[in-house]
């Protein structure tokens, strides 16, 4: 069987953790930090982000190592209806 990166569920469940986490620590980068005891509002963002960069990459890894590939089809109308209803949710 032939691995490729386009069906690796693993590998693209640990790209979003990683895009996540970069994503969350480049919006807190110009909050104040601030320390552990004294924790500023940027304090928790940057911490995640760290975690779930270091979780994407372990994901990643551990999906480039065991290969599960994507099975079934998308579904058109999960991919309308789930972002529609957060849309509505938030509204």
């Amino acid at each position: 069987m032939k691995q490729t990166l386009r069906s690796n569920k693993d590998f693209w469940a640990g790209l979003v953790f990683a895009g996540t986490g970069a994503v969350a620590m480049f919006i807190a980068r110009t909050y104040p930090f601030g320390t552990t005891l004294r924790m500023g509002p940027g304090y928790f963002p940057r911490v995640l982000g760290g975690i779930l960069i270091l979780f994407g990459i372990y994901v990643m890894v551990r999906g480039l190592r065991r290969y599960e590939q994507i099975k079934g089809n998308w579904s058109i109308r999960a991919l309308i209806v789930l972002p529609l209803s957060m849309v509505a949710f938030g509204v």
